[in-house]
This record gives structure tokens, sequence and C-alpha cells, in this order.
């Protein structure tokens, strides 16, 4: 009995071995994979939030299989030096000085020792061993420290203003659902290819060219579309209105139409439920709107009116006390309307006047209204003959120049060039 329970403990004691050397090989050889490893998930991590791509569980498992990766791959590696159980016995002996006794028990030539001189032959130098796990974790750690400012602010930090400007303004009027997205998506990708430009030239002639032109485009479309909006409302008012004539309405059902049909072709369009809805009313000529009654074509009216304001939100600016307007980087101050030491008075623009003629019906523009005979005021004074090349008054000729036009010391050289 006594020898059973010696073998049992020294082939644990084995196991252990085996178990604890064979652990410390393969601790040895991952070392260094595992921060290379952690290097490169710090430069990654760095990367997404750079470019602002968001971490996601997928990333997780794709960074725990290559761990699980590299510790098959650096298993592998200790395929050599791995300890079997028969190696580790001969180590307990070696360092145990049991000369062959468990190697000799084991074969069943020989008694098992005594298990109580057994004792540990290896021991972790855990300082050793931290020093790998603790630069792995170092690095993966910088990856979520390190203060990153991601690529978008970096770019728009010094970036022309009209590159901002731009951007704020479409992106408020997808955001407040007044034009749709394609539109926002050719203006961004026109900014990105400006963008590409090395930074020292952005400021360039031809980059602020090419910036102007866009800006002046984008406000084409913005005009274009803000009067298409406010004549589509007109016309739509006068197509409800009870005491219009049915050519009237008819007339203003195809101005409508024509309206919209500008909407569809240009490049900014308003949001597609709003196209489909005044579509609606085109086609039912003002009578409802798909069966709807007349009070929500007043909520659509008043609809219209607001998307057309918003075009002119983006572009006012608060006033200077001192009457200068607001200009821009490398513009120069606004003019002042206090130039002249009198403020101009405010012209009421959305106040429209008609134009009175000898005709009853309305002037287009460009009619002529009236014809006035204008009589010249002619100077009747007698004058008298003069001698051709004589001055009708005296001292505005020569003698004045020589008088009043010369220094001292250019009179004195002219008149001694003379004499």
């Amino acid at each position: 009995m006594p020898d059973d329970s010696s073998q049992k403990a020294w082939m644990i004691s084995a196991s252990r071995l085996r178990r604890r050397v064979n652990l410390g090989w393969w601790y040895q050889e991952i070392s260094l994979p595992l921060i290379a490893l952690a290097a490169l998930t710090c430069l990654t991590v760095l990367g997404f939030r750079y470019f602002e791509v968001p971490l996601l569980v997928v990333h997780g498992a794709i960074l725990g299989l290559a761990v699980i990766a590299v510790g098959v791959f650096s298993w592998q590696r200790m395929v050599g030096r791995r300890l079997t159980h028969k190696d580790a016995l001969v180590r307990l002996e070696a360092d145990l000085g049991l000369h062959n006794a468990l190697t000799s028990a084991a074969a069943g030539r020989g008694a098992w020792p005594d298990s109580a001189i057994m004792r540990p032959v290896v021991k972790w130098r855990f300082r050793q061993l931290a020093y790998p796990l603790i630069a792995a974790l170092a690095f993966f750690s910088l990856g979520f420290l390190i203060p990153v400012v991601p690529a978008s602010e970096a770019a728009v930090e010094n970036q022309p203003y009209t590159w901002t400007r731009l951007e704020e303004e479409v992106a408020r009027l997808v955001e407040e659902e007044v034009i749709d997205e394609d539109y926002a998506e050719e203006i961004k990708k026109r900014l990105e290819d400006l963008r590409k430009q090395k930074a020292e030239d952005w400021f360039s002639a031809s980059s602020l060219e090419a910036t102007d032109s866009l800006s002046q485009a984008h406000n084409r479309e913005a005009d274009r579309l803000e009067r298409a909006l406010l004549r589509v409302e007109k016309s739509l008012k006068k197509a409800t209105d009870p005491q219009a004539s049915r050519e009237q309405r008819e007339q203003a059902r195809q101005q409508m139409q024509e309206a919209l049909e500008g909407m569809r072709n240009g490049q900014m369009k308003p949001n597609e439920e709003l196209l489909k809805k005044l579509a609606a009313a085109a086609k039912n000529g003002g009578e409802g709107l798909l069966g709807v009654p007349n009070p929500d074509l007043e909520k659509l009216r008043e609809r219209l009116r607001e998307m057309a304001g918003k075009f002119q939100k983006g572009r006012r600016r608060e006033a200077d006390p001192n009457g200068l307007g607001q200009g821009e980087p490398n513009r120069g101050p606004g003019t002042s309307s206090n130039l002249f030491g009198e403020t101009s008075p405010d012209l009421p623009l959305e106040k429209f006047e008609r134009l009175d003629s000898e005709k009853d019906e309305e002037p287009d523009p460009g009619d002529l209204l009236t014809l006035e005979e204008i009589e010249h005021e002619v100077d009747q004074s007698p004058k008298n003959p003069i001698t051709s090349g004589t001055a009708e008054n005296e001292g505005l000729g020569g003698d004045r120049v020589w008088k009043d036009s010369l220094d001292p010391d250019e009179q004195k050289s002219l008149k001694s060039f003379f004499d």
C-alpha cells in the first residue's frame, strides 16, 4: 500500500512539473508575438478613431481569433522542447538526487521512493513573467487613451470658410427636409475633391476660384428652387381661389406644373414627399389633394412659404452696430451703408408695386409705358466773332500755367533756356 500511495504522489508531481515547464516554454514563445499583436491593435484602433470608424463586436471577435491563432502558432513552435511524463520523472530524479529511482520504479524494477522527500524543483519568476504581459496591455490601452483628432475635424480647422458655410447650409436644408439628400452628397463629393489637394494649396488662386464657382452654382440653385416654391405657392393660391374663373384655375394649374417640372429637372430638388403632394395638387387643379379637403392645401401653402424662407435664413447676417457688413477671410470687411454720412433706408423688397400704364391691361416686362416730348433750352445770347487761336479769357492759357503751375526753380530754368 505504501508503494501505491508513493507511486501516485510521484506521478502527480511529475504531471505538475510537466505542465509547469511546458507552460513556461509556451509563454516564452508567445511573448513577442503577443506584444507585436498588441502594437498592431493599437495602430488599428488609432486609425479607426482618426477616420471615425465605429468599433463593433465583430472587431473584438477578430482580435480574439488573432490571439488564439498566435497561441496555437507558439505551441507548435515548441514541439521539440515539450516535456513528456517520462521526461518529468527524469527531471525529478536529477534535481532531487534519486539516482534513477523513479525511472526504475516506473519500469517495475524497483520500489518507489518515499514521497516525504518530494519538493518543488522549479519556481515561477513572476516579475519576469509580468514584463511581456504589461507591455502587451500597455500597447492595447494606448490605442484608446492617446488623444486623436478625427480627420474631419482636422480638415475643417484651417479650411476656407466657404467650404464650412456650404456644408453647414446644405446639412441644415437636408435636416429641415427642404431638399433631397442626393444634392447634399454631390456637394460633399465636390468639397472632398477640393480637400484632396495639399493643405498649402487650399488658398491658392485656382482653389479659391473653384470654391467661388461651386458657391455661385449653389446660390443659383437655391435661388431657382426658392423662386419655384414661391411660384407654386402663388399658383396654388390662385387655383384654390373661389372667385377665380375656370380659365384662371386652368392657367394656374399649368403654371404649377411648369414650376414642378423645373424642380424635377434642377440639380437641387425638394424632398420627394413634397413633390408627390404638389404633383397631386397640380393634377387635381386645386380642387383637392387626393380627396383631402382644402384646409390641407392651406397647410401645404404654408409649408411652401416656410421652405422658401429657409433659403434666406442661411444668408442673413447680423448687422454691425457701425453699419459694416460681415466679410469673409481674405475678402476684407463688408461695405458700410453709412459711407457718405447718411444711412440708406431699408427697401421693402417683399412689397410688389404695380406699374400703371395708359392701357387697361397689365404691362409686361419691357413694354413701353409712355412717350414725352422734351423741349431743349437754346442759348439765344449774341456771340461776337473771335480770332482763331486767341484766348477767350485772359489768364486761362500759358500765362496761368507759367505763374501757377511752375515753382520758382522751374521758372528760372525755363527762363535761362529761352534766353
